[in-house]
């Protein structure tokens, strides 16, 4: 009944009809995407949490070029999630009388570091990542050994039991 009372209220308030338009907005758009938004959270699920560093540029208003480098950090955001948060790390700028080869020559030599910087990061977690895989492997066999001798010695008291209940006829 108040289920009911409350389906009535969000009816018949502007609120209550926002908020259904938009889930039946929302659920029309997945049905009609779904392929593409799953193929999306199949993609982000394969990024790995490791700092990534870009360059790129951009065109200030009285025509100089800004080679930016920016770096990009994981961050948690919930257990098992991550977000990047996104910091401008540098600003060269270079005036628009500069020759276009010596712009675009440092442009590449900051992307071939950023590209560098970001391979060291990402061999940094990946060593982090098998030694965290190792220690859970570790303690997986472990308890799996636990679980074994705990099998053995379970076997071993039912046997003791079974006998000094009913001991054998003969001694």
């Amino acid at each position: 009944m108040v289920a009911f009372v409350l389906g009535l209220v969000l009816v018949s308030t502007h609120w209550g009809w926002v908020h259904v338009a938009e889930f039946t907005a929302t659920g029309m758009e997945r049905r009609r995407h779904g392929e593409i938004v799953d193929r999306r959270q199949q993609w982000l699920k394969t990024i790995k949490p490791y700092t990534r560093y870009e360059v790129s540029t951009h065109v200030a208003d009285d025509g100089s070029i800004c080679i930016a480098r920016t770096r990009y950090t994981p961050v948690r955001s919930r257990p098992a999630k991550f977000k990047f948060e996104r910091e401008t790390e540098s600003d060269e700028i270079h005036s628009g009388e500069e020759s276009a080869a010596k712009v675009t020559e440092r442009a590449e030599l900051l992307r071939r570091l950023a590209a560098a910087d970001t391979e060291r990061e990402r061999e940094r977690f990946e060593a982090a990542d098998e030694a965290y895989q190792t220690v859970l492997l570790g303690r997986d066999d472990e308890r799996q050994q636990l679980e074994a001798r705990r099998a053995a010695s379970a076997a071993l008291s039912e046997q003791i039991n079974a006998n000094l209940r009913d001991p054998p006829l003969t001694e």
